[in-house]
């Protein structure tokens, strides 16, 4: 897609909608339909590529490489056509990058008002800028106070972004701030046209997060995102030349997130956060300080010879069955009781007690304080939590229960 620049400066972004009196050459084109935007083939690739490639001069060059978008080819051109998936599908959208970060770092400086304002503009214009000032303080603390409402199993709940967020905020902190507080915390800021459209891309982007997507789901988030980005350009953009810095490149890939799940699956599985995990436990492993880049390569190889084998060989791994700590009960089915646990039978209080007697006819039982699910996920129960004295300890009691209701009819 064509991008547009502002007068006298090289940078280009991907401005959908033509700005209002603006006569910037080769940029200056019509308002681009976002509806149908057309995703290039392989095809379509290799013939640009070639024409990229095939230059005769400098000048020729940078003529191509600017109609193309290619500057040169990929060292992935250098694999097997046939066993792999080809450029440029076989690059897909990082999730994790476009989403939880890039975003929150164009929005939340749109909403404090500490985005960069031109001279050309006015910064008292910028009605959406309502996380300023205690505001902003204020909405820092509801975040914070948000963290022991947090099961352990989301990993990292946001900080105060009031206090953390320009020193090393995380990708899952934008995630959980945005898209899980967001909807929530935002509408007592927010005017409610920019909240309605918050709406939409936080709808769009749950469901692209899931690792199983429906063909109708996909079709929503799709259109949810349209939505968002067309209605963020006249918003926010207003066709204003010295606001064209507002169209970053994340919005506009917003409208290609969907359909690449087509080709690709689920964004989940395509996330950066494997490749940064496995970049950190590389890092670890290197033990060559004078030839680190060598020590590193011989390193994954040996990691990933072995992974080989193990999958091949499930029984060479001996963490394949891991043992269960002392004093736990596998109750089945995935289910397993972890302490601690009542020394003695004790008796239930309140209306409790006639239900297990009901049941179980026992009025004294003895209580486990957590209990892994088949997912993985340990939960707490309100006895083992109630038992800790800090404020800050995050509910781990919640979770998501799934019944399936089998109804007979008699005949």
């Amino acid at each position: 897609m064509k991008g547009r620049h502002k007068p006298h400066l090289g940078h280009y972004y991907a401005v959908h909608l033509r700005p209002n009196e603006y006569t910037v050459q080769d940029c200056d084109h019509c308002d681009i339909n976002i509806c149908k935007l057309r995703t290039p083939s392989s095809i379509d690739y290799q013939q640009d590529l070639l024409k990229v490639v095939s230059s005769l001069d400098q000048n020729h060059y940078e003529r191509n490489r600017k109609e193309t978008g290619i500057s040169k080819p990929t060292v992935l051109s250098g694999l097997v056509n046939n066993l792999m998936v080809p450029v440029p599908h076989c690059f897909p959208l990082d999730l994790m990058h476009l989403i939880f970060i890039n975003l929150g770092e164009l929005l939340i400086p749109l909403w404090r008002g500490t985005l960069k304002c031109n001279i050309t503009d006015d910064l008292s214009s910028w009605d959406w800028a309502t996380l300023t000032g205690d505001a902003w303080q204020v909405h820092g603390k509801v975040v914070a106070d948000a963290t022991p409402f947090f099961p352990s199993s989301f990993h990292r709940p946001p900080h105060n972004p009031a206090e953390k967020i320009s020193s090393g905020y995380k990708a899952t902190e934008y995630f959980h701030y945005i898209f899980g507080l967001g909807l929530g915390i935002f509408c007592m800021i927010l005017p409610s046209k920019y909240w309605k459209n918050l709406c939409k891309l936080v709808c769009g982007v749950r469901i692209l997060v899931q690792r199983c997507i429906m063909g109708s789901q996909l079709q929503e988030a799709h259109s949810h995102l349209v939505q968002f980005v067309e209605e963020f350009e006249n918003l926010y953009y207003q066709r204003q030349v010295d606001r064209i810095h507002f169209c970053r490149p994340c919005i506009h890939t917003l409208l290609h997130a969907a359909p690449e799940v087509m080709q690709v699956g689920p964004g989940a599985y395509t996330t950066q956060f494997t490749m940064e995990c496995t970049i950190g436990n590389l890092g670890q492993e290197i033990r060559q300080p004078s030839n680190p880049f060598a020590n590193l390569a011989w390193r994954a190889l040996q990691q990933s010879q072995v992974n080989a084998l193990k999958s091949i060989y499930p029984e060479l791994d001996p963490n394949s069955k891991p043992q269960l700590p002392k004093g736990v009960v596998d109750v089945g089915e995935g289910y397993i009781m972890l302490r601690p646990q009542d020394k003695l039978p004790a008796e239930i209080p309140g209306h409790l007690t006639k239900v297990l007697a009901q049941m179980i006819n026992a009025s004294k039982i003895r209580r486990w304080g957590r209990a892994r699910l088949p997912n993985g996920q340990v939960a707490r129960s309100v006895w083992s939590e109630q038992r800790h004295t800090s404020q800050k300890v995050w509910i781990s009691r919640n979770v998501k229960v799934c019944i399936t209701l089998i109804l007979s009819s008699l005949y």
